[in-house]
């Protein structure tokens, strides 16, 4: 890639490169509303877009859609969906989650979207296929979208309003370069995503086998529980932990940036001017969203009223109990039907096989190991996912230019 000292103009939407175009998605799209159907009509049939295929995919073929949905052919013809299609976001919680975009790929026999989407068709050839996936997703385009939604009960955009956005828009051998250094980038995230992926399916066997077979031993013992090395007991997690709840709760604390860890479903939430432990602990999600998900958490630090907190005692090793919990099946002991909940009454009486302390510790000690390697490789993952944010926002302004 190549800075070149271009002439510039001046447009609405800022300084951009003498030769590049200013366009309105209005003039060289056609947008359309999604099906609606009963849920009695999803699960088999045709393959459809849904909303999480285009909030979590720049760009989609046929084997990244899941979701099928039984349709007559007249509704496949009114909704069909075709290579080179653009389709948006068009509802959500909040407007930060709105108007994102994907591109299909490929063709696909009696494809159709769904309503949670907006389908943005065009017969022009102004934009590349694969600049499709990123241009978007500029600063400039975001902050448009952002500013022409709505939100009532739940924030939303449509074709009228879409069609008002303006993006910079350089030449076609310009697109293809910038589109062939995006992906570039893409492919070294989807190929470190693929070397996580391994890290944790070999983490998961080596947890399977430490914890039931442990390590070295040569002489093993049948239990209740099942076959276990002969110097391991048969505890209860109630036996090796203590556990403690907490009643904050996130509406009644006032925002600050104090030097204390305040963890919630989705972890660290926000620095809190005091703790309700001096401890190292890890914590359960026992209610509502991520159930049953598990958390490490530091030491003075403070979790809301959706986590249990568990620490060790004098039987056990706290990062041997923290990796132990994973193999619970939490989904056993779920009370509640619409919002699942979690009681440690229940949960903790599961029997499990315990090693002596030393061999807690060797094995937490292992499986720490396991975890530092994955951790370093999503910092990779990290770092490239914020090469690509920079190159995008440079790019795609002209800002940096490429020459071709």
């Amino acid at each position: 890639m190549e800075v070149l000292q271009d002439t510039y103009k001046d447009t609405k939407i800022g300084r951009i490169p003498k030769n590049w175009e200013v366009l309105k998605l209005g003039d060289i799209f056609t947008f359309k509303n999604g099906l609606n159907k009963a849920k009695e009509f999803f699960g088999y049939g045709i393959p459809i877009v849904n909303y999480m295929d285009v909030y979590s995919n720049e760009g989609v073929y046929l084997k990244d859609l899941k979701g099928r949905v039984h349709l007559t052919s007249n509704e496949i013809d009114r909704f069909n969906i075709k290579k080179g299609d653009v389709f948006f976001t068009r509802t959500s919680e909040t407007k930060e989650e709105i108007g994102y975009a994907t591109v299909l790929l490929e063709d696909i026999k009696d494809g159709v979207f769904s309503g949670f989407v907006l389908r943005a068709r065009s017969e022009s050839n102004k934009l590349n296929l694969l600049f499709k996936k990123y241009c978007f997703s500029s600063n400039i385009a975001r902050k448009q979208i952002y500013a022409t939604s709505t939100i009532s009960t739940r924030a939303l955009t449509n074709g009228g309003s879409l069609s008002l956005v303006t993006i910079p828009l350089p030449p076609l051998p310009e697109q293809q370069k910038i589109a062939a250094i995006l992906s570039t980038v893409d492919e070294q995230i989807s190929t470190t995503d693929k070397i996580i992926e391994k890290s944790k399916e070999l983490k998961k066997g080596l947890m399977q086998k430490l914890f039931s077979e442990g390590l070295g031993h040569t002489e093993f013992k049948d239990t209740k529980i099942g076959r276990i090395p002969k110097d391991w007991e048969v505890m209860m997690l109630n036996e090796i932990t203590n556990y403690k709840s907490s009643n904050l709760s996130l509406n009644k604390l006032e925002e600050n940036t104090g030097k204390y860890k305040l963890y919630g479903a989705s972890g660290m939430l926000k620095g809190i001017d005091f703790y309700q432990t001096d401890k190292e602990s890890f914590a359960i999600v026992k209610d509502g969203s991520g159930f049953g998900n598990l958390l490490w958490c530091d030491a003075y630090s403070s979790i809301l009223g959706t986590l249990g907190r568990l620490s060790n005692n004098e039987f056990s090793d706290l990062k041997f109990c923290y990796y132990l919990t994973h193999i619970i099946k939490f989904k056993r002991y779920m009370s509640g039907s619409t919002i699942p909940h979690l009681y440690y009454n229940d949960y903790g009486n599961i029997k499990l096989a315990i090693p002596p302390l030393p061999e807690q510790q060797k094995i937490a000690a292992i499986l720490s190991e396991a975890d530092a390697k994955i951790e370093k490789e999503q910092s990779q993952k990290g770092q490239l996912e914020q090469l690509k944010k920079g190159l995008m926002q440079q790019l795609l302004s002209g800002k940096k230019r490429v020459k071709v």
